[in-house]
């Protein structure tokens, strides 16, 4: 905890770590759920910092009201991060039942964020099923 504690204080990159680490150690670390909070309302233009933070509050405090709109406000924000959102909500359950329609839509998309026009990747198909997988699971948890 001390690295973590150290981490806290670093770039973006190092809080990123710090984070995860908090939310892999679950209600051991309870006591950094003030830190994960001022975390979430850091200014991130990707959001992958105030995901990370929001995950790890809900893995060590249990935190789903605080948590939830931060995700969906992230989730609007960054679709490449959708497919980490979605896992978050489908281990979230019930509590997450107000994703809902951001996932059906997403469902419902014929051709999603990560299809490039006239770029080539191997990884867009795999990648893609990676994200509707996650929804699906997702929208079976949230749903009951």
């Amino acid at each position: 905890m001390a690295v973590y504690d150290r981490f806290l204080t670093g770039d973006v990159y190092e809080q990123r770590a710090a984070v995860d680490g908090l939310g892999r150690l679950g209600p051991q670390a309870a006591s950094y759920a003030g830190q994960l909070r001022k975390l979430l309302r850091r200014k991130d233009p990707h959001g992958w910092l105030r995901l990370g933070a929001a995950r790890a509050l809900w893995q060590v405090a249990g935190e789903t009201s605080t948590v939830t709109p931060v995700l969906e406000g992230v989730w609007d924000a960054n679709p490449h991060t959708r497919t980490a959102i979605a896992q978050v909500w489908s281990d979230m359950g019930l509590a997450a039942a107000s994703a809902r329609p951001l996932i059906e839509a997403e469902l419902s998309r014929v051709r999603r964020h990560n299809a490039v026009d006239g770029g080539y990747s191997s990884a867009q198909v795999v990648d893609d099923e990676r994200l509707l997988r996650a929804c699906r699971a997702a929208l079976t948890a949230v749903a009951g």
